[in-house]
């Protein structure tokens, strides 16, 4: 049976994720649920690279009544981080509301509202609001499924860390994901979040294989030498043992957090980044001290003509489509990458080696397992490679993916994957097998 999601999100969880998938279908890089304990928790984060200084918009998304506190708190908020732009995306207009009233108010305090009761009109009154405009309305749907994916892997999570107390490494996966997803994020300074970030990097190089080793019954060790697990290989090529399934999400996270601050670094102040990779010998202070690596990586990056599009283009590659490319195809699944990332068609292919650069290792994070035409980034988690050979078969428009016309295995590890999504995701309350 097909899996649905509803058409108006009723919950709030459920909300945020489609609020975040229209700001993602409008070629934002979105950052979501990201808390500073006991003092806030913002539902989304959009980042528009779009123009020569990004521009930042906290959102705040709510399923259910609503008020002036809501608002202000949203205004408090933006002060707080020095966020200039702010939105409150509502799926009601409580009755006792006067839409232009709270518009006058809260407009100069640049706040914007939005209503979403009509789904169907979303993405005209992002636009009508001033939002970033919603360029791919086709997306969001994918988009919703991605986010959906993500708390089924971090629901399996937190309950492997409450159920294994005896094991270190369910809570060294979730103290990484916390530490990735909010601790860094609330870091003032650009240049400490990346040399924090990287630092939390090099502490964990091989966190799936040390939890794999601990299953073994091994000590823990984040970061184990000349070892190796047979589970690892269960894991990569059948899917196997959600924690690792979360182990390889919550490390490709940690990758494309430290991404992005790198660009918004050479956004933001590039004489740091000329100072790091010694294009100038200028005194300046707030330099982090990173890896030889890591700023060759940095000088890499900045020397491509539309860098500033690389965390856009990563984030929907890696869990939108897959993390993998279909070698035969890639002129056109280029194109598709172009047109929804803005990075050239011409440059996508430089683009996607940035895990090389930044992250060197042996050969390179790009692998084609086998007799396939899937060129891929190692250990993906089985839920968005499913994610991703889903999202092509509605983009060539075929049914079924014999209808690729593979004669090696393909065809199968597509099906393969897409199986596991779907068991994955009819897990999730979100979902449902009728519409």
């Amino acid at each position: 049976m097909p899996l649905y999601l509803s058409d108006i999100p009723t919950s709030g969880a459920e909300l945020e994720d489609y609020v975040a998938a229209l700001f993602l279908a409008a070629g934002c890089f979105v950052e979501k649920n990201i808390e500073e304990r006991n003092v806030l928790e913002l539902d989304i984060v959009a980042t528009d690279y779009t123009q020569d200084t990004p521009r930042v918009v906290l959102a705040e998304a709510k399923s259910g009544d609503w008020g002036f506190g809501d608002l202000f708190k949203v205004v408090g908020w933006m002060r707080y981080l020095r966020i200039d732009e702010g939105a409150m995306l509502v799926r009601e207009i409580p009755h006792d509301k006067d839409l232009d009233r709270l518009g006058g108010i809260f407009g100069p305090l640049s706040v914007t509202i939005v209503r979403l009761d009509d789904l169907e009109e979303a993405s005209n009154r992002f636009a009508e609001s001033g939002l970033p405009v919603v360029r791919h309305p086709q997306e969001v749907e994918q988009w919703r499924w991605v986010h959906t994916a993500e708390r089924v892997l971090l629901r399996q999570l937190i309950a492997l860390k409450k159920s294994q107390l005896d094991r270190q490494g369910p809570s060294a996966v979730a103290g990484y994901h916390e530490l990735v997803n909010n601790g860094i994020f609330f870091e003032p300074s650009i240049a400490g979040r990346l040399s924090h970030l990287y630092e939390a990097y090099q502490t964990h190089p091989k966190l799936a294989l040390g939890c794999a080793l601990e299953m073994d019954d091994d000590p823990f060790d984040p970061n184990p030498f000349f070892k190796t697990s047979p589970r690892m290989s269960d894991a990569m090529l059948r899917g196997e043992h959600s924690l690792l399934q979360a182990s390889f999400y919550v490390e490709h996270r940690a990758r494309l957090a430290i991404l992005k601050p790198a660009v918004d670094l050479a956004c933001r102040a590039p004489r740091v980044v000329d100072k790091l990779v010694g294009r100038t010998t200028a005194f300046r202070t707030g330099v982090p001290t990173l890896p030889a690596s890591f700023v060759e990586g940095l000088r890499w990056l900045t020397e491509q003509p539309t860098f500033r599009h690389y965390p856009r283009l990563w984030q929907m590659f890696l869990w939108s489509w897959g993390g993998f490319v279909l070698r035969d195809r890639e002129d056109v699944e280029y194109g598709w990458l172009s047109d929804q990332s803005g990075v050239p068609k011409d440059e996508v292919a430089a683009a996607l080696q940035a895990f090389d650069y930044f992250y060197p290792i042996e050969g390179s994070w790009f692998a084609t397992p086998g007799p396939t035409h899937c060129k891929m980034i190692k250990m993906m988690p089985w839920a968005f490679l499913g994610l991703g050979s889903h999202h092509r078969l509605t983009a060539y428009g075929l049914t079924d993916y014999a209808e690729f016309g593979y004669s090696d295995y393909t065809a199968t590890d597509m099906a393969r994957w897409h199986l596991h999504a779907y068991e994955l995701l009819s897990s999730s309350p979100a979902a449902s097998e009728r519409p």
